[in-house]
C-alpha cells in the first residue's frame, strides 16, 4: 500500500469520527431496533448485533432476550455519537439495566406493583387486576404500549392503581384491539 492511499484512508476516517452521524446510519441504528439488517457508511446490523465498521470496528449493542445490551469498547468520539442517537431514538425500557447504568449512569424508574403485575401476567398467561381477570392477550397489548412509551408517561402509569390501570388497559384495548392478530 502506497502512502499516499494510506493517508486518504486515515482522512477518510478522521472525516467519518469528526461528521455527525449521518441519516443512512440512523436507519441502521431504526433497523437494529426492529430487528431487521440494513448497511450503513459507519454502522451494520443484522437485525442482532449493531456493528461500528471501518478502522476501529466494535460491536456497539447486541439483543440479549428482548432487551438491548451496550456492549461497545472503545470510548471514541463516533461511539458516544451513536450511543447518544441509540438512547434518543430506542425506548428507556427496551435496555438491559446494568450496561444501560454503565454507558449514561443514569438509573431506572422502579415499576409499581400494579404495573409488575401486568408485566408478569403478559409472560405468564393471566391474572387478577382490581379483583377482574386479566387475559394475556390484553397484558401483552399493555406491555408493547408500555414498552414504547417515554419516560414522562411511564411515571404517570406507575403512579396508577390497579382499577386505574385497569380502566386504561380497557380504553386501551378499545383504541388498539382492532389491530391485533390472533
Amino acid at each position: 500500500m502506497k502512502l499516499s492511499e494510506l493517508k486518504q484512508i486515515i482522512r477518510e476516517e478522521v472525516q467519518k469520527l469528526t461528521e455527525a452521524l449521518k441519516p443512512i446510519d440512523k436507519k441502521v441504528v431504526q433497523a437494529f431496533y426492529d430487528k431487521k439488517s440494513l448497511e450503513g457508511k459507519l454502522l451494520n446490523t443484522d437485525g442482532k448485533t449493531l456493528d461500528k465498521l471501518g478502522m476501529g470496528s466494535d460491536t456497539v449493542a447486541v439483543w440479549k432476550g428482548h432487551k438491548i445490551e451496550i456492549t461497545s469498547q472503545s470510548a471514541v468520539r463516533s461511539d458516544d455519537m451513536i450511543l447518544r442517537y441509540l438512547k434518543k431514538f430506542v425506548p428507556r425500557g427496551n435496555f438491559d439495566d446494568k450496561s444501560y447504568k454503565k454507558y449514561f449512569n443514569e438509573v431506572k424508574l422502579s415499576e409499581s406493583k400494579a404495573v409488575d403485575k401486568v408485566l408478569y401476567m403478559a409472560d405468564h398467561g393471566y391474572g387478577k387486576l382490581a379483583g377482574k381477570t386479566v387475559d394475556g392477550m390484553s397484558a401483552n397489548l399493555f406491555k408493547a404500549v408500555y414498552e414504547k412509551s417515554n419516560d414522562k408517561t411511564k411515571e404517570k402509569i406507575q403512579t396508577m392503581n390497579e382499577k386505574q390501570l385497569y380502566i386504561f388497559m380497557t380504553k386501551l384495548w378499545s383504541k388498539f384491539g382492532k389491530q391485533v392478530r390472533i
